[in-house]
């Protein structure tokens, strides 16, 4: 038993670590979806190779906000496993098992959305022109005003700016992070459930014993 209890304590802490992570994931999603909106979406503008970046933003923008809600509710359902003592009771009762059965469920239901979600967006992120996006967004500065360029081989004025840090168009990184992340959700999920099973058998075992002690202790 002693060997399940310090598991079941790791457990509990990757699952809530896990959780943490799926949040902090999605606000970086939306952060960098939200800087190539404001680099990349100008109305009007004409400019081809920003088309595809703008499709994965229009898609992206739809799908991280519930995302990140998922990642929350994970997040705050993982925190019930220390609520119940979940990650420290010898025994567990009806709240313990709601508790980690949830849990569990749960981070199945994250990894998998967040599998379709980052998928989804790998198929636009493919159709994106990323040469043409790339010469054109780092030579010339539309941050501004999109304006400023009227068609995509004649800016109307040169700019020097360049991002502080890589978005889509730069490295399919954040899709390949995402992918991890989830599949290591997925491992989180099923540690659970079988540290739940191996508890129960112990639980079990326990009772045996003590019944036959008192059974011998009553003859």
């Amino acid at each position: 038993m002693k060997t399940q209890m310090k598991f079941q304590k790791a457990v509990s802490l990757v699952t809530l670590i896990m959780a943490a992570l799926c949040c902090v994931y999605a606000l970086i999603y939306m952060t960098d979806i939200s800087a190539m909106a404001g680099y990349t979406s100008k109305q009007g503008t004409g400019v081809e190779a920003f088309k595809g970046v703008d499709a994965l933003y229009e898609l992206a923008n739809g799908v991280t906000g519930p995302l990140f809600v998922i990642a929350i509710v994970f997040l705050l359902i993982s925190v019930t496993l220390y609520i119940t003592a979940s990650n420290k009771r010898r025994n567990y009762y009806v709240t313990n098992y709601v508790s980690v059965i949830a849990t569990a469920v749960f981070a199945v239901i994250v990894a998998v959305a967040g599998i379709i979600i980052i998928s989804l967006c790998v198929v636009k992120y493919a159709d994106i022109d990323h040469e043409a996006y790339l010469t054109l967004h780092n030579t010339w500065s539309n941050l501004a005003d999109g304006s400023k360029i009227v068609s995509e081989t004649v800016p109307t004025e040169p700019g020097n700016w360049s991002r502080l840090y890589p978005n889509y168009a730069d490295s399919p990184a954040i899709f390949i992070i995402g992918y991890i992340l989830n599949v290591l959700v997925l491992g989180v999920a099923g540690i659970n459930i079988l540290n739940l099973i191996w508890k129960t058998k112990l639980m079990k075992g326990e009772k045996a014993l003590l019944m036959q002690g008192t059974a011998k202790e009553a003859v």
